[in-house]
């Protein structure tokens, strides 16, 4: 069993404990194998910010960063722009903050006639807090999950585990049942055309020097 949390007063002795304490009583365990704690400043900045800071730490033989939390799932795929290629290149391993709850809750939204309607709406336009690109993403994922005998949220995270594998996902969860069942991600078998399916429909929109040269779309034209 692992606990995280994160600090933004750094590793105190009465603060971890504290912590510790509090999440074993909700969990009704009297053990814990792992206790992560992770500073919040390491999170979520550029990556140009990473490899400039891990450089400077080389040199002045300081701790460089080792791990980099951010938010990737299947909703928000931004991430395999420039980080998940910058933590591959220096070997920095990643915790992610992943999204199953609002997965099962757009799961749960589009049941019935809920999709219909939402397609119906203007292209873009929010519809009760969901907008059209979710409900198409849950669409897919609701696929694979049939196919693979599973819940959309445990299929949402072995989308992220078959991407790359060396991710640790932050799961959330307030007893053994819910840890239980997010454990049951690990177990699931999604093929390349999966995998596929699911990058379909959030495709990462490219931005300046990330968008192919003219030359480049010629060659793959032919």
């Amino acid at each position: 069993m692992l606990i995280a949390t994160s600090s933004e007063s750094g590793i105190r002795e009465d603060s971890v404990m504290s912590s510790l304490e509090n999440s074993l009583s909700r969990l009704g365990r009297p053990w814990v194998d792992i206790f992560y704690n992770h500073p919040r400043g390491v999170s979520d900045i550029p990556a140009w910010y990473v490899a400039e800071a891990n450089c400077h730490a080389y040199y002045a033989r300081l701790c460089r960063f080792v791990v980099y939390r951010g938010k990737w799932s299947a909703y928000s795929r931004d991430f395999e722009r420039e980080i998940q290629p910058m933590c591959k290149t220096h070997e920095l391993g990643l915790t992610l903050c992943d999204i199953p709850e609002e997965a099962e809750g757009i799961g749960y939204k589009i049941e019935g006639d809920f999709y219909e309607a939402l397609s119906a709406t203007k292209q873009g336009e929010p519809h009760d807090r969901f907008s059209l690109i979710p409900a198409k993403i849950t669409q897919e994922l609701r696929k694979v999950a049939t196919k693979v005998d599973a819940t959309i949220a445990n299929t949402a995270l072995a989308y992220m585990k078959h991407v790359s594998p060396e991710a640790v996902p932050i799961v959330r969860a307030s007893s053994v049942k819910q840890i239980e069942s997010r454990l049951q991600a690990l177990h699931i078998k999604m093929t390349a055309s999966d995998i596929r399916q699911i990058a379909a429909a959030a495709s990462i929109r490219p931005i300046f020097s990330h968008e192919p040269l003219p030359y480049t779309q010629q060659q793959d034209a032919t």
